[in-house]
């Protein structure tokens, strides 16, 4: 029994000390999301990758490792930038646009339409306020007063949607795909690319849904570097990015610094335009 129990120790000894070893640290929000998926694909195609979930509101635990221990990184989109944040200004920089992801619409029951959008007395469900889904539905409000807008977590959507308590929910594709393999008689009824515009009913916009990778502003040269190596490493893999696009989303791994700022610049303008 103890040669077993010693066994035992030496084996999660080494686990540890493999998991250690990692030199891509990368923290997040819970296991289950969008960003959830996209990690698992970067870990698939650089095992160099851990992960430390931390979930809280405007990522405020997880900018709190960054400034623990500045060898982390943070994967997540751009949602502490809200003047809501009871911590504005955080104390990090973005290093790269992981990815830009599509937005989508599901119908539950009621079967609404687009041409409902425009005129019909809605409720609409999002994720949470201050997203790109958030930004939709106060676009399509303003068309449109008679849209309640619903702060509804993804996990709770299926209920409300199959119950009749929302007509429409709006979210990242993959989110909304994983509601329609429920076989619950829902339906997908616009996707919202991030690089071609959608009409709705004569509202032009574009998805602004993506994930950056993130580091602590007072990181060493040498830990931005790696974090650099770090991603290098799936830039250019094929495999990759094909994984990553079976999620709705496309690489921008490789795009300028002026375009990856762009994003974010764009972002938080349109933070400002809807006062949030």
């Amino acid at each position: 029994m103890r040669k077993i129990l010693a066994t035992t120790l030496m084996a999660l000894a080494a686990t540890t000390a493999m998991a250690n070893d990692k030199t891509c640290k990368v923290v997040t929000q819970g296991p289950g999301g969008l960003t959830d998926q996209l990690f698992r694909i970067m870990e698939k195609y650089n095992p160099d990758f851990q992960v430390q979930y931390r979930i809280s509101g405007y990522n405020v635990t997880q900018i709190d490792l960054l400034e623990q221990d500045r060898s982390w990184m943070m994967l997540s989109p751009p949602i502490f930038y809200s003047k809501q944040n009871p911590r504005p200004n955080p104390p990090i920089e973005q290093v790269k646009v992981l990815s830009s992801s599509n937005a989508a619409i599901v119908t539950g029951v009621k079967n609404i339409t687009i041409k409902d959008l425009a005129d019909k007395k809605l409720n609409v469900g999002i994720p949470a306020f201050a997203q790109y889904s958030h930004i939709l539905s106060l676009t399509l409000q303003q068309k449109n007063p008679n849209i309640n807008i619903v702060p509804v977590p993804a996990k709770d959507a299926a209920v409300v949607l199959k119950n009749g308590d929302l007509d429409i929910y709006i979210h990242t594709e993959p989110t909304v795909d994983q509601l329609l393999n429920m076989n619950l008689g829902f339906k997908k009824i616009a996707v919202v690319a991030p690089n071609v515009p959608t009409d709705f009913n004569g509202i032009k916009t574009t998805s602004f849904h993506f994930s950056s990778i993130w580091v602590h502003k007072d990181a060493t040269p040498a830990q931005k570097q790696n974090v650099s190596k770090c991603l290098e490493k799936l830039a250019n893999n094929p495999d990759f990015i094909a994984e990553v696009e079976k999620t709705g989303s496309t690489v921008r791994l490789n795009i300028s610094d002026a375009e990856r700022d762009k994003y974010l610049t764009d972002f938080t303008a349109l933070l400002r335009k809807w006062n949030l």
